[in-house]
């Protein structure tokens, strides 16, 4: 297997998804632009085969190779993101857009779908810019995210993703960057069965889908279409943990403890919310989770203070039909529909 790495400062992503499966989308729907602060991080990764252990040629030594299979994978890190962007990473993570209009304008709620209903993601396209070079990232998946924040900081988010290829973007302009707009820690509401905003410090959120590369590979019609994956598959093997940070009171750890101890379910809930522009544009991130058990306590004393991180892991919630859902609200009408 030979990995050929790359990086990008610069990327441009789609508010829609593909409609084809290796057809990227046009470079009028790549209209969102912004420059990371830590770059997103590409591996080519391509597998040959030989005919080294053929027999006939009269000697053991290889003279002939051909392409065995071939994807992409890469990383955006975990950094302060605008929220339209996380808004397209959560649903393409859920392959899930479920738009509902507001006063406070459009709310886009996520979730798990089961894999008997949906055996496969969503796919979309990302233009990055690598050696003064403008690239596609075609059919992308988001495979595992992760979203968290702490003290006083923005939002941060981050993942890893999948793609068939990269290919070349000719004639593409890279828009104006648009105006970025951010969700922060310290606003919103942070409940454990009951308010504890005066105790929250920070939180983490991981999620893996169970999107399975190697069950990816599917008879291709052609020799062209046999070398990338046909799909993003989905598995049950699906991973979701939740890190709270707070500042301890009297009775917590006892509390917390029993709790642990009992596999008592709390229902939590921890949104942050952005600058507030119109009733139209009010802008938020709402994680909720009906019923967490406490996994594991850590315990630190910062400035001789008891901070408690609580590691939940989500059971099934009947309404949900699974663990979790994530609602961003926002002013846009919806987000990954099929192609424009």
């Amino acid at each position: 297997m030979a990995r050929f790495p790359l990086s990008s400062f610069k990327v441009a992503f789609p508010i829609v998804k593909q409609g084809v499966w290796g057809t990227r989308l046009g470079n009028s729907d790549l209209s969102k632009y912004l420059v990371l602060d830590a770059p997103l991080k590409i591996d080519k990764v391509e597998e040959f085969y030989s005919d080294r252990d053929q027999v006939g040629k009269g000697h053991p030594w290889e003279t002939a190779r051909g392409i065995l299979a071939k994807h992409v994978t890469f990383e955006i890190p975990v950094q302060p993101l605008p929220e339209d962007f996380i808004a397209v990473l959560v649903g393409l993570f859920f392959s899930v857009s479920t738009p509902t209009a507001s006063a406070e304008g459009h709310t886009h709620t996520s979730k798990f779908v089961a894999v008997d209903t949906l055996a496969a993601s969503f796919f979309t396209t990302f233009a990055i810019h690598v050696d003064g070079a403008d690239l596609a990232l075609v059919d992308v998946g988001c495979t595992n995210l992760t979203i968290r924040a702490d003290g006083k900081n923005r939002l941060e988010a981050g993942g890893t993703f999948v793609a068939t290829a990269l290919e070349t973007l000719t004639g593409y302009t890279w828009p104006e960057p648009a105006t970025l707009y951010y969700l922060f820690n310290y606003s919103g509401v942070f409940e454990i069965d009951a308010d504890l905003k005066s105790q929250y410090r920070g939180f983490e959120l991981t999620m893996s889908n169970g999107i399975n590369k190697e069950l990816s590979w599917k008879k291709g019609a052609t020799e062209a279409a046999r070398i990338i994956p046909a799909e993003w598959t989905f598995t049950e093997d699906r991973e979701v943990n939740l890190s709270v940070d707070i500042e301890s009171e009297q009775g917590d750890l006892a509390a917390f403890e029993s709790a642990k101890e009992l596999g008592t379910e709390y229902a939590v809930e921890i949104s942050c919310l952005g600058d507030f522009i119109t009733v139209a544009e009010a802008r938020s991130l709402l994680i909720t989770v009906p019923k967490a058990v406490i996994d594991s306590i850590d315990q630190a004393y910062p400035a001789k203070l008891l901070q408690l991180g609580l590691k939940f892991l989500p059971h099934y919630d009947d309404t949900l039909e699974g663990p979790l859902s994530v609602a961003i609200t926002d002013g846009a009408a919806v987000y990954l529909a099929t192609e424009i």
